[in-house]
């Protein structure tokens, strides 16, 4: 996503982040503009860091992300510069 955002992409991360959790490691500050960095292995009603911010949701974690996405794609296909959406999927550890 670093490489992407230097490029002018608008980039968006929703799911597993397996980089590190820890200052420096988080998805936004790997070039992820948005980004929900949810808890792994909650499948269900999720726990995680929107944008660095605690938040607890309601849903499947898997259609929540899914949504994420879709609401990103939609706010961005319609200017000039790319887009990036990352969905690094819960479901496949289960």
């Amino acid at each position: 996503p670093e490489a992407l955002k230097a490029n002018g992409y608008v980039t968006g991360m929703w799911g597993k982040w397996h980089s590190g959790m820890a200052t420096a490691y988080f998805p936004w500050e790997r070039g992820f503009d948005e980004a929900f960095a949810a808890n792994l292995y909650q499948h269900q009603n999720p726990k995680g860091l929107l944008n660095g911010q605690p938040v607890e949701r309601q849903g499947w974690t898997d259609s929540l992300i899914v949504e994420d996405a879709i609401r990103f794609i939609e706010r961005h296909r319609q200017t000039d510069r790319p887009y990036f959406a990352f969905l690094p999927f819960l479901a496949p550890h289960t």
